[in-house]
């Protein structure tokens, strides 16, 4: 589960995005990364029968957000590929996203990874300045 026990937002996100349920999904895509900077996997919500699962850390969870608004955020900040295979052969992993994804089949785990540079930039162009990690 997440240490702190709140969430938060940065203006300039919301503001891009022009949604407080956006700009919270990318400020907890953020903290991640910043804790795992080569990319973590991420269960969309609790999945009790696998044996990685820990309770409270599902997105749905730790955001208290239903697949139905969870998906469409998700939607709009990751380039999902559908499969490992096919995230390895793409020649455009993040296709203009700042982040993408890979679901695993075997592991039925869903992994996340960032475009430094694509992040780096977006953040400066819109004056957020990132925390650095602990």
């Amino acid at each position: 589960m997440a240490s702190n026990n709140y969430l938060k937002i940065d203006v300039n996100i919301r503001d891009h995005f022009k949604s407080n349920d956006t700009a919270i999904v990318f400020g907890r895509l953020m903290y991640w990364f910043s804790k795992k900077p080569e990319g973590f996997y991420k269960f969309k919500q609790s999945c009790k029968k696998h044996p990685l699962y820990k309770k409270g850390d599902s997105w749905g969870e730790e955001l208290g957000m239903s697949r139905k608004v969870l998906d469409p955020i998700l939607s709009r900040l990751v380039n999902h590929h559908l499969t490992k295979s096919a995230y390895l052969k793409s020649t455009d992993r993040f296709a203009g996203k700042i982040f993408c994804s890979y679901t695993n089949h075997k592991t039925n785990q869903t992994h996340y990874s960032v475009d430094k540079e694509a992040l780096d930039s977006f953040l400066a162009s819109i004056s957020v300045k990132m925390a650095k990690p602990k």
